[in-house]
């Protein structure tokens, strides 16, 4: 056991600055009792895995991806051995043998959110067996889902109504968004952008107004800023307002959640991280959506992509793609059913257009 430590970390070679006998024979030991402890029958998976990280850190890798192995063999559906097991085997350049376990634990559990990671770096293979791998691990659907889950944070809804926040939630994002819920016509929203927010969220200009949906009949109250033509929901239906009082408190409350959501699209506006999306089931000028894309880059240097209606197009379409814009159609929109195969391979397309970084 020693002897392999001593291959490993380079014993008998000169010390480097600051280094001495003494600590590196610490070091050794520290590893050889790492080492001893993995081959240990009675740990538990917790410890397990304790004990598989701190040998990937001490640079352990084969030692560990074999520890990984023999816990998985005890604990057969832990989730998180198959993750460890995979990037122990990633360490060692073991490519294949890492898409194997992933692929085993989507097969005998499912693959999680914290499992992009070990996908991202086997997507970035580039082994001559690496455009195959690529291949399969693009044709499961698991995976794409999870890829686009991953990349869902980055885009910003900008209305034009909630269907794009459904989709984000279907994919297991959730943000605080003042269009995620909400709308506003095209050219005031570029107006709101053109001022900075200023004039928006005034008490003066905010009402609530009963709003009766004609598919359904069911009644709510909305908040509007007149001044922007602004409209969100407030989850509330009509009777609660036949209360004293609670009508006036709503409004309040309903105005300073405004307010705080606009600082909030204001700042991610000024740090220009992420992705604007503005849908609207009706065609969309590239003028149109050029302004727009003027105003939001007055801010800060963002990016939009505007999506509008396909009509039961099959595939989504890119009708104009720039620097900074991109545009396309999807099958027909649906609010409360959107079509998620669409709009995963639309946002797998803007993902790839606005951050070259991205392998999907």
């Amino acid at each position: 056991m020693i002897s392999l430590l001593q291959r490993l970390f380079g014993a008998g070679r000169a010390a480097g600055p600051g280094a001495s006998p003494t600590s590196n024979g610490s070091r050794l030991d520290a590893s050889a009792a790492l080492l001893k402890r993995s081959l240990d029958p009675t740990l538990t998976a917790a410890t397990g895995l304790e004990v598989v990280l701190q040998l990937l850190d001490a640079g352990l890798h084969q030692a560990a991806a074999d520890a990984a192995k023999a816990l998985r063999g005890r604990f057969a559906l832990n989730a998180d051995l198959f993750t460890l097991h995979a990037r122990c085997l990633l360490a060692l350049g073991e490519v294949e043998q890492a898409a194997d376990v992933v692929f085993n634990k989507l097969q005998a559990l499912d693959l999680y959110d914290y499992d992009t990671v070990v996908v991202k770096a086997l997507l970035g293979n580039r082994s001559e067996q690496g455009g195959a791998l690529r291949a399969s691990l693009l044709g499961t659907p698991r995976i794409k889902e999870l890829l686009c889950r991953s990349s869902m944070g980055r885009f910003e809804s900008l209305g034009h109504n909630c269907e794009f926040g459904f989709v984000q939630r279907r994919f297991g994002h959730e943000s605080l968004g003042l269009f995620r819920w909400g709308t506003m016509p095209l050219e005031q929203m570029i107006r709101l952008f053109d001022v900075d927010f200023e004039g928006f969220g005034l008490a003066e200009s905010s009402r609530l107004k009963l709003h009766i949906n004609p598919d359904t009949d069911h009644r709510e109250y909305r908040f509007c800023d007149d001044a922007f033509q602004y409209e969100v929901h407030t989850y509330q239906d009509d009777m609660v307002l036949g209360e004293t009082g609670v009508g006036d408190a709503l409004l309040k409350k309903s105005l300073l959640h405004a307010q705080f959501l606009a600082r909030v699209l204001r700042e991610t506006l000024l740090s220009a991280d992420k992705v604007c999306v503005y849908m609207n089931p009706k065609p969309v000028d590239l003028s149109e959506a050029q302004a727009l894309l003027a105003a939001l880059r007055r801010l800060g240097n963002n990016r939009l992509l505007v999506v509008t209606d396909g009509h039961n197009s099959a595939e989504p379409v890119i009708t104009h793609r720039s620097e900074h814009l991109l545009m396309g159609r999807i099958e027909e929109f649906n609010v409360y059913q959107p079509p998620l195969a669409a709009w995963s391979a639309l946002i797998a397309e803007a993902s790839r257009h606005f951050f070259p970084e991205v392998l999907w």
